[in-house]
């Protein structure tokens, strides 16, 4: 029990980039989100992500992959050219072996299948929290 009240009190102080071009799968993340973290922005493509990593700081970013004008790859690629350090969290409804293959040279904390089961969700933030520490 005391595990998990020092998760939310951690995820209360992230400053969290949610990076999906859908509407309304991003509306509902975040809303997901915004059980357990109070800061939270949110990009509706790669660009616009890529665009909001470069003029604040952030402590994660969760990013889908297939979006318009930047896939999620290439934001990250871009992100890691600056910052190697940022956790990254990739989220996708597309459970391919390709997808997963290209994300492995990005130091990425993990790769979440949609719909997001928040347990395993929950076991990555503990990992990224330990990671901080």
């Amino acid at each position: 029990m005391d595990s998990i009240h020092e998760l939310i009190n951690f995820t209360k102080t992230l400053k969290i980039l949610v990076v999906e071009d859908n509407q309304d799968s991003r509306e509902q993340f975040v809303g997901m989100l915004s059980n357990i973290c109070d800061n939270i922005s949110s990009a509706v493509d790669g660009l616009d992500g890529f665009e909001k990593f470069k003029s604040e700081k952030f402590d994660l970013i969760i990013s889908d992959i297939n979006m318009p004008k930047m896939s999620g790859i290439e934001m990250i690629e871009s992100i890691r050219e600056i910052d190697t350090e940022i956790s990254i969290i990739i989220v996708s409804a597309h459970n391919e072996n390709v997808y997963i293959e290209n994300t492995q040279s990005l130091n990425i904390e993990d790769f979440l299948f949609k719909p997001i089961d928040l347990e395993h969700f929950l076991d990555v933030m503990s990992k990224i929290m330990d990671k901080q520490r």
